[in-house]
């Protein structure tokens, strides 16, 4: 399948805070845009207040930095690795079925309050004209999203 996604245009937003070295908390707001048709990142924080930087790739490394997302990170399989009720977040092997039970008004408590703000989203459109538009709403970053905020991030040096 990897063979057969290569990435036409992508939009990745973080809203959320990283660890930085030191333990000290660092707070991302911020949306990459990139675009097969030109090589280059765009980001724009999500405060609207400065405008849009851009990063200039050399045509080999921008094409290399698609296939590492493809490739290395896997960013196809997040929605299954990262937003799935099976993912590894939600399982828990101590739960126990029989001792669960819950009233009808904590039940209709939960169905009334709103969904959570994503803490970080991508959408892609592959050249095959398939589309992709995964959301987290955990409070920390998946390593993999995480992993490739910092990779992106490095083009702007805002680590």
């Amino acid at each position: 399948m990897k063979k057969q996604l290569h990435i036409k245009e992508l939009t990745f937003t973080v809203n959320a805070s990283l660890w930085g070295e030191g333990g000290d908390e660092i707070p991302v707001s911020c949306r990459f845009s990139i675009n097969k048709a030109e090589p280059l990142i765009k980001m724009q924080t999500l405060d609207g207040l400065a405008r849009p930087l851009v990063a200039r790739i050399e045509p080999p490394k921008f094409a290399k930095l698609l296939k590492f997302m493809v490739y290395d990170f896997e960013i196809f399989c997040w929605e299954l690795d990262y937003c799935s009720e099976l993912s590894d977040e939600a399982y828990d092997p101590d739960f126990d079925f029989d001792e669960f039970s819950e009233s009808a008004d904590d039940l209709e408590e939960e169905t009334e309050t709103e969904e959570a703000e994503p803490t970080w989203n991508v959408s892609i459109k592959y050249c095959n004209d398939t589309e992709q538009n995964i959301k987290g709403t955990g409070d920390y970053l998946p390593d993999k999203v995480e992993e490739l905020y910092l990779t992106l991030a490095e083009y702007f040096d805002t680590r």
